[in-house]
């Protein structure tokens, strides 16, 4: 008998499962360098400095803007991590040092890059300065055919982050020249 009842929950789990009821409760797949869940990206404000249609160029900070110079590296992956998005576009805007956002026609601070068909992707900029109340930050928005557009932000660990989600906070490492470096994978959830 009880046998039966198990074999009976199996069944209606199955069932349940491919009629989507429990599709509120399945738990991403393990990702595969790390072991670890892996959520979609929470998403963040877009903020009022947003400017559509920047130019492709994986350098957002030309030479002559001061600031530590950083570069962010990454990966755009499809729901669970079970796939890449590559070609995703990437749209990134910032602070300079001071916390100033530029609006220039020179898109300085601003651009776009593509994912290579790898799903990774990388651009060079400076560290952004507080922008008062907010912790530094870097503004990314990512697109992609298959994906629903996600518009984030990503923070830096330590100093006073002020309520940022800890899913959006990665170290910083400074290399032997003294630039930055540090990496944010971005998860999409499908369309």
């Amino acid at each position: 008998m009880k046998h039966i009842r198990l074999l009976t929950l199996v069944i209606v789990l199955l069932v349940s499962a491919g009629c989507g009821i429990l599709d509120s409760f399945t738990v991403p797949a393990p990702d595969s360098l790390t072991g670890e869940a892996c959520f979609p990206t929470p998403s963040d404000m877009e903020g009022p400095y947003y400017i559509a249609d920047a130019p492709f160029k994986d350098n957002i900070a030309p030479p002559g803007v001061s600031g530590e110079r950083l570069i962010i590296s990454g990966t755009v992956y499809g729901p669970g991590c079970a796939t890449v998005y590559g070609g995703a576009i990437i749209d990134i805007w910032q602070a300079d040092a001071s916390g100033q956002y530029n609006f220039s026609d020179q898109y300085i601070l601003r651009g776009r890059v593509r994912a290579d068909e790898n799903g990774r992707y990388q651009f060079e900029t400076i560290l952004p300065g507080i922008y008062e109340p907010r912790p530094r930050h870097i503004h990314l928005k990512i697109s992609h055919p298959e994906a629903q557009l996600l518009t984030t932000q990503l923070y830096f660990e330590g100093g006073d982050n002020r309520g940022a989600d800890p899913a959006l906070l990665i170290p910083l490492v400074e290399n032997s020249d003294q630039t930055l470096t540090g990496t944010f994978d971005i998860v999409l959830e499908a369309q």
